[in-house]
């Protein structure tokens, strides 16, 4: 993905303004107040440690930056979630098995969606972290939600 985003920014006369690095969401190299914008798509669900790795989004955005997330979430419509769990419960997993040799991979997905705090539980925890002004958007009937939040 990173050589594609490399490609992109090539392509595109990005590279003084953009630069592309892996590392430890927990643990950022980057100083205090260093972003005016922090964007993570479907990547909060996998810290180790869910405040932690908040605690360092907000340590490295600027004041009054914009934190934005994207994850997977369980609708909260009953029909709705009725219908996403019947999907993900016997037409994911039966892709899976078609077409890969990694079930784990799809089990943890499906798994860690469901126990990810979604909505409201997701809004407090950042809150709870000093972020302020949340907005929650569901998108897909809720099965994913940007969260947009203020430093």
């Amino acid at each position: 993905m990173l050589n594609v985003g490399r490609e992109k920014i090539i392509k595109n006369n990005l590279t003084k303004s953009v630069i592309l690095e892996t590392g430890d969401a927990e643990n950022l190299r980057f100083d205090d107040n260093y972003f005016d914008l922090i964007t993570i798509g479907f990547g909060v669900r996998n810290f180790q440690d869910l405040k932690k790795g908040l605690n360092e989004s907000f340590r490295v955005l600027k004041p009054k930056g914009t934190l934005i997330i994207l994850e997977t979430s369980v609708p909260q419509n009953r029909i709705i979630r009725f219908f996403y769990s019947l999907f993900t419960r016997t037409y994911i997993p039966l892709m899976a098995r078609l077409f890969s040799k990694d079930l784990t991979a799809y089990n943890y997905l499906l798994n860690s969606a469901e126990v990810f705090p979604c909505g409201e539980n997701f809004r407090n925890i950042l809150k709870s972290v000093g972020f302020n002004d949340v907005k929650i958007r569901p998108k897909f009937f809720g099965s994913s939600t940007i969260y947009i939040a203020s430093k």
